[in-house]
């Protein structure tokens, strides 16, 4: 009888670990992908081949993650914010995003620069940039933390995202 309740409490602790969808968590959520996924999100952490590339963008860019419903469809958007542009809506790029293999993946694609932004947001760094699709892995996907890594260009970039929360979607 030990034997069958040893067996069991082993079970339960190795199973759930290989049946996490995301390297870093969490193993279960009862909030859909879309209402953890809508907000506003502040750079938590940047790197670029594993050098800390933090400082460059956390305090001056937002990722603003939403729908735009219109009668005819739903759209999937996605702004990067520049809060050193004086303009109300002060979007700096816009474009739209998306779930790949099964939900295990995050797709970005970048449309146009907006708002009269400069040559840098046109041309942009690294993922970031008009016309620039990137394809990033999820290592985590909560309601507060998103962290994504991709490879692009041959260059290893891991963005930590962490949710705004009195951001109202």
């Amino acid at each position: 009888m030990k034997k069958i309740i040893i067996i069991a409490l082993s079970l339960l602790l190795i199973v759930p670990e290989g049946c996490k969808k995301y390297e870093d968590g969490p193993w279960i959520s009862f909030r859909s992908k879309k209402n953890r996924l809508i907000g506003l999100w502040h750079v938590e952490e940047y790197k670029i081949n594993n050098y800390d590339s933090t400082n460059l963008i956390k305090n001056r860019f937002l990722f603003q993650i939403g729908y735009l419903n219109r009668d005819y469809d739903t759209r999937r958007v996605l702004g990067i914010i520049d809060n050193e542009i004086s303009d109300t809506s002060r979007s700096s790029l816009l474009g739209e995003w998306d779930f790949l293999d099964n939900d295990k993946k995050f797709s970005m694609k970048f449309l146009e620069s907006i708002n009269g932004s400069s040559y840098y947001y046109t041309k942009g760094t690294g993922p970031f940039g008009t016309f620039k699709v990137s394809k990033w892995y999820i290592k985590r996907f909560t309601f507060d933390d998103f962290w994504l890594e991709t490879n692009y260009e041959e260059n290893i970039y891991y963005l930590k995202l962490k949710k705004d929360e009195s951001y109202v979607s």
